[in-house]
This record gives structure tokens, C-alpha cells and sequence, in this order.
């Protein structure tokens, strides 16, 4: 099974062949952060290096959020239209599972955090009971990073821009529980999220496009506005 996997949650984004046997090719974003501009001609590129074809594309992942709002609504919005142009199946993978999925054998408790702003990070637990399987064990999160600590009470590995952002105060308050993974885990990647998303799509398990939305976790601020605006 060939999975064409589309990871756009930061302004760092990523695009990904997978199969059973693994990475094919990834490519990232690299100095353009407008997602729209990169993410289609870069798809087109990485398939003719494969020498594929979108025809032999058995199916899309994307990563659904949390993340930004503008760059989760053009990955969800291209890939939608890869699906519907192509008829292959879709699979939504929340951003912070694939995030956990790139330290697969960690035998700590893993948190994956991304900087959400508002002094505040997207979060989420994860274990691994056994080798290569994961398993999340809180809800996805939006939350100070010192409200995050309080849930903590053992070693904890933590990964994203939001670890890298957070370091010192998450070293103060959890002192040697708090282990932090290399700048290189800083962004996820779009082969994680085809990782996950290839597993599904194995098991039949695909999305309905028409009800495929971004996991926000929190409104997006237009929202917000538009609440705060209502209610005055």
C-alpha cells in the first residue's frame, strides 16, 4: 500500500511517501511558510523523483490538528481535493499522536508540545505498553505549561517547538522528571503522520470527507471574536 501523507500543523510543513516498507521520500517546506505555495508543486516533484504516479497512490493522511489554524485548513483543504479528483480514500491523523509516533521506543511517559500561544502549549500523554505500539493516555490539550507540569508525576520526555519554548520552566518545576528530546524532533513530519495513517488505512478505517475538519482543541481566534462580539 503506497500512503501520500501531507503534514502542514506548523509553519514548518512536510509531505511524505509511505509504504509497508517504509519512508519513500519526505520532503519539507523548507523557507516558505505559506503553505499554499509550497505544498502542491513540491507533492507533484516528489512523485516524479519516486518515478510514481498519483494513479498509484492507494490513499492520503493528513495531519488533523492541533496546530495552526491557517496552515491545518490548506493541508486538509489539499488533500480533500486529491481525494475527490483521485477517488482514493482519506484518513485525519491528530498531530500530536503522529508527533509521539517519532519516538517509538521510548520506555518514559512522551509528551509531544507545540506552542499554541497565549503562553500556553497543545499537548497530550502517551505510552508505549509495548515495542512500536502507542497508546495516548490523556485528551488532546490546551494548557499553561506549569498546569501541564501538575499532571506529571514521573519521567516524561517531552519533543515540539513547545518543549524547545518551554525548557527552562518545565526544568524548574519538574527538576529530573523532565528529559527533552533533540531540536531535530522539534516540528512533526509528515512520515509519522503516513505511518499512522497507513495502519488505518490497512484496516479500512477512512474518513468522511464532508464531516473532516481540523482538531482546534481551542476556537480559532476569528471565533473567539466573533463569540466575544455576539455576546456584548
Amino acid at each position: 500500500m503506497l500512503v501520500l501523507a501531507v503534514e502542514t500543523a506548523t509553519h514548518v510543513g512536510s509531505v511524505s511517501l509511505v509504504s509497508e516498507e517504509g519512508m519513500i521520500q519526505e520532503r519539507g517546506s523548507g523557507t516558505v511558510t505559506t503553505h499554499s505555495i509550497w505544498l502542491l508543486p513540491t507533492i507533484r516533484d516528489m512523485l516524479a523523483a519516486a518515478r510514481l504516479t498519483m494513479e498509484e497512490v492507494d490513499g492520503f493522511a493528513v495531519s488533523s490538528g492541533p496546530g495552526s489554524f491557517t496552515g491545518l485548513r490548506i493541508g486538509l483543504s489539499v488533500v480533500k481535493g486529491l481525494s475527490l479528483a483521485t477517488g482514493k480514500p482519506v484518513v485525519a491523523v491528530p498531530t500530536l499522536d503522529a508527533m509521539a509516533e517519532l519516538v517509538p521506543f521510548c520506555r518514559h511517559l512522551v509528551c509531544p508540545l507545540l506552542d499554541a500561544r497565549k503562553k500556553e502549549v497543545y499537548a497530550a500523554l502517551y505510552r508505549f505498553p509495548s515495542r512500536g505500539s502507542v497508546r495516548r493516555d490523556s485528551d488532546h490539550l490546551v494548557l499553561a505549561p506549569g498546569n501541564l507540569a501538575q499532571l506529571i508525576k514521573e519521567k516524561v520526555l517531552f519533543l515540539g517547538n513547545g518543549a524547545q519554548l518551554h525548557r527552562d520552566l518545565l526544568t524548574d518545576l519538574l527538576g529530573k522528571k523532565a528529559l527533552f528530546a533533540s531540536a531535530r524532533f522539534r516540528h512533526p513530519k509528515a512520515s509519522a503522520v503516513g505511518q499512522l495513517g497507513l495502519r488505518r488505512l490497512a484496516q479500512a478505517k477512512t474518513d468522511d470527507l464532508d464531516a473532516l475538519e481540523p482538531l482546534y482543541v481551542r476556537p480559532p481566534e476569528a471565533e473567539l471574536k466573533r463569540l466575544g462580539h455576539s455576546r456584548s
